[in-house]
């Protein structure tokens, strides 16, 4: 087993510089960024492009998994189950619709991302809204992409 880092998102420089310490130094083979932020900044901002760039450089895949999401709605449950249940997919969708659409896959072509512990289920539902979007706004409403959504999927960047 290889552990992988956990990256303060919230400082995205102090990320960059705990990615390559944790790759060259602890001999890490990734990174974990959790899907839910209190930044009020989805990943594709470029405010992240730095962990994304270093990410690449070093060759290293970066994980996108579930975390707390107060506000995300889910706080009106009061069974866990029910918390549980949604707040690995959703999360993990509007990260991939911002890493996808806010051009970070067009950007950094060597990429390697996973969105992690929501199955895959969600994935052909995604594509399919994103790809009518793109097709009935372009380049409007994605100025960052130069090919549709399910183009970068089949790329086979994620992991």
């Amino acid at each position: 087993m290889k552990g992988v880092a956990i990256l303060p998102v919230q400082d995205p420089r102090g990320a960059v510089e705990e990615l390559r310490y944790a790759v060259e130094k602890l001999d890490m083979v990734g990174a974990f960024l959790p899907s839910a932020t209190v930044m009020n900044k989805a990943l594709g901002h470029p405010d992240f492009h730095p962990i994304f760039r270093e990410a690449e450089s070093l060759g290293v895949p970066l994980g996108v998994h579930g975390a707390p999401c107060r506000g995300f709605g889910f706080d009106y449950f009061e069974d866990q189950g029910q918390v549980h249940a949604l707040e690995h997919p959703f999360p993990l969708m509007i990260q991939f619709t911002s890493i996808v659409c806010d051009g970070v896959l067009e950007k950094f072509p060597r990429l390697k991302i996973a969105f992690l512990e929501a199955g895959c289920g969600w994935l052909p539902y995604m594509m399919d809204r994103l790809d009518y979007e793109y097709e009935t706004r372009g380049g409007r409403s994605f100025p960052n992409m130069r090919k549709r959504p399910s183009a970068y999927v089949m790329d086979c960047r994620f992991m």
